[in-house]
């Protein structure tokens, strides 16, 4: 069996795909978007992995999402998603990637703002031929107290365990 450090240098050695990317919020201090690679999965196969920070806009959320969907059906591989998606799943955008990609923490997992979090914005979300055996969002860990983890940013983490 690998120990993680192994799996990842595989990873990682085996290159990545980019994807074509457009700002659409440029007069943004922060500009958002959607970045992805492709990885090779040790064992064979591929999967599709995205980081994304959608804008606080509804109508540049939705351009990001319709890049998201644009790139899930053309992926050819699983495809996993997370990222901060400035809106709760009954939002424009995620309504859009909900035929493509679900999340499967419950919403009841909030995430936002840190310190008292009453809504689930940020999410892991998957598409098909992926399988999910966690997915939550994290207060504190064995190691971080809630204090700690609720200062290190305005997010909670929201770690899925996945297998494809």
């Amino acid at each position: 069996m690998l120990a993680t450090e192994d799996v990842a240098a595989q990873v990682i050695r085996r290159g990545m795909h980019p994807v074509a990317q457009s700002v659409t919020d440029l007069n943004s201090t922060y500009p958002r978007g959607v970045a992805a690679v492709r990885l090779s999965v040790p064992g064979g196969g591929e999967v599709v992995v995205s980081s994304l920070h959608f804008a606080p806009q509804e109508d540049n959320r939705l351009r990001h999402a319709e890049h998201v969907a644009a790139l899930v059906r053309g992926a050819g591989a699983p495809v996993i998603v997370g990222g901060d998606l400035n809106e709760t799943a009954d939002g424009a955008a995620r309504r859009l990637l909900d035929p493509l990609l679900r999340d499967p923490a419950g919403q009841s997992e909030h995430t936002f703002p840190a310190a008292g979090p009453v809504r689930r914005i940020d999410a892991i979300l998957v598409g098909e031929g992926v399988r999910v055996r966690d997915a939550r969002a994290v207060r504190s860990t064995a190691r971080v107290g809630e204090e700690r983890l609720s200062g290190a940013s305005d997010h909670l983490p929201t770690p899925l365990d996945v297998s494809v």
